[in-house]
This record gives C-alpha cells, structure tokens and sequence, in this order.
C-alpha cells in the first residue's frame, strides 16, 4: 500500500518569493497633490481620548477656507449628522484645545461668535491672540462723508425764497384712564375688584369688566354668594394664565346655567309644598310615624292606644 505524503508548502520558508511578500495589514498608496489638500498632524488623527466624529470634524474644520460658516446649524446643513452630535464633537475638540470660540462685541454693537481651529492644541496658559485670525472689530476708519454742496441760486428766478422746513406732526398722547366712580361700583364689579386684589393672577382689564360684571350680577341674582363665586373663579387654576378675562368668561357661563336651574326649583318650591315631575303633580309625603312603648311594661307598639297600654297589661288589669 503507497502511504500518501502530507500536505507540503508550496514554498519553502527561505524561498525568496516569500521574503518579497508585503507585510500583513493595511498597505497605503500615496498620490502627491499640489492643490486641494490639506496637512493633518498625526496627534490629531490619532488622538486617542476624542471620538472618530470629532477627529472627523477636527479634519474637515481644519479643511475649510477662513471665513466659513462653522455654526452647528451651518455644519448640519453641510454634514449628514444631527445639531446635538456635532454640537458634542465641538466641544471635545473645544476641550483638547483644537477649537477656541469667543464672542465678539463689533463696532456697530452687533455680537458675533469668533471660532478659531487649530492644528496643534493650545495649552491652558495660553490665551488667543488677534495675531491668530484677524478681528472684525478691527476696521479701518471710514472717513467722514462731505457735506453736500449747497445749491447756485436760480439766474432766472434770483428772488425765490427758499422753501420753508416742514414742522414736525406734533404726536398725540393717549389719555390717562380716569378712576372708576363709586356710583359706578355694580355689585358685579365690586365683586371682580376684590377677586383680582385675592388673586393678582384674575386682573382684568377695564374693557372686559363691563361684561363679566353682568355675568356676575346675574350668578348674584341666583341667590349665589360672593364667596362661593370666588372659590368657583379660584379653584384649579392653571400655572400659566394667559388671558384672566377669558377665564373667568368660561368659568360664569359655564356655571351660570346650573344655578340659574337651581335657582329655579328653590323658588317652585317656596312658592308651593307640591312639586311636579313628567307632568305629574306630586305631593309631598306625610312623615312617618314614630312607635310607640307600652306605659307599664314598655313595650313597643304600632300604634298608640287610648291608654297607652298594650294588649297584655290591658287585659291584666281588667283582671
């Protein structure tokens, strides 16, 4: 029987084909550019405590030409990648100190946020300089605009006055609003007028309280009391209130039915003893009678007797 050989390489380990074999890993194919390019130091691309996003952010910063919009809202539109990551990559590369950003005060009072990128991270006694990226704040001087010449005077017409200024339109001002009358205090308005100084928050102003005023003298009108109002106007309330008038027109009308009914039956049943129901006259039912106790033996009874005696001590004493 012929015994197989085992399976031998294919090259021996000192063949010099091996030797030329490119190491394992990554290989790199470099292209020299003389445009559009940009150097990236290796600390950078390398930098261990910032995430790929920031490193990638760092790169593409550095990328751009000077003036670029590099606001998080102006990087979103550019990136594919949401307001809060790139907002968060900034402030890594803010904190290792490839980013600074301070805010500008210019000449025209107008505040602008200066970003500087670096390539090389600046240290914590270093303080930006204006030698680094040129300020806004730093323009030149206008020169101050000459003045007009004045106007030849007309050779033809040597004695037409000139044309007079025009006033300026005097502005009117707005009255003061004059303090409510005590003659003009309705129960209604006293009512609202106590409320808001209970509750700041339910201050109305003089336009609606004409009409809340007779949505309140008609809840008043309701036998209803002022009290009661109040804790109807002030239970419940909302954190925010935007508009108090509104509130309390939708608390009145939607409580003014309910005690104009009430209202109603108190008198239906002041007026007569009886009440009617579908239409049916019903009258009110007699109370019940109370049970009665034997005077001797004292015990119970339906009914009171002549004597006040049950049937047993009756018979006793007949005995």
């Amino acid at each position: 029987m012929v015994e197989r050989d085992a399976i031998a390489p294919t090259e021996a380990p000192s063949s010099p084909a091996r030797a030329c074999r490119p190491p394992r890993g990554m290989r790199r194919v470099r292209t020299r550019h003389t445009s559009r390019f940009t150097v990236v130091p290796n600390d950078l691309a390398q930098h261990t405590h910032l995430s790929l996003r920031a490193r990638g952010l760092g790169l593409l910063l550095l990328s751009l030409p000077d003036g670029a919009d590099v606001s998080i809202r102006g990087l979103a539109t550019r990136l594919n990648e949401g307001e809060i990551a790139i907002g968060r990559a900034l402030r890594e590369l803010e904190t290792a100190g490839y980013l600074t950003r301070r805010v500008i005060r210019l000449t025209d009072g107008r505040v602008i946020t200066r970003t500087t990128v670096r390539d090389i991270p600046t240290t914590e006694n270093e303080q930006p300089t204006d030698q680094d990226v040129p300020d806004a704040t730093h323009e030149p001087p206008t020169a101050a605009p000459e003045p007009a010449p004045e106007p030849a005077p007309d050779a033809a017409n040597p004695s037409t006055p000139p044309a007079e200024p025009t006033p300026p339109t005097p502005q009117t001002t707005r009255p003061a609003a004059q303090p409510l009358a005590p003659a003009a205090l309705t129960a209604g308005t006293r009512l609202l007028i106590n409320l808001a100084a209970r509750e700041p928050r339910l201050t109305i102003t003089a336009a609606a309280l004409p009409e809340l005023a007779a949505l309140c003298e008609q809840a008043l009108a309701a036998d209803i009391t002022p009290d009661q109002i109040h804790r109807t106007l002030t239970s419940n309330l909302p954190t925010e209130i935007r508009s108090a008038a509104a509130l309390i027109r939708h608390r009145l009308t939607q409580h003014l039915p309910v005690w104009k009914a009430a209202a109603a039956i108190r008198d239906r049943q002041k007026a007569s003893p009886a009440t009617t129901q579908h239409g049916l006259h019903i009258a009110p039912s007699p109370a019940a009678a109370r049970w009665t106790e034997c005077a001797d033996c004292a015990r119970p009874l339906r009914a009171a007797t002549p004597d006040g005696l049950c049937g047993n001590c009756r018979d006793d004493l007949a005995a």
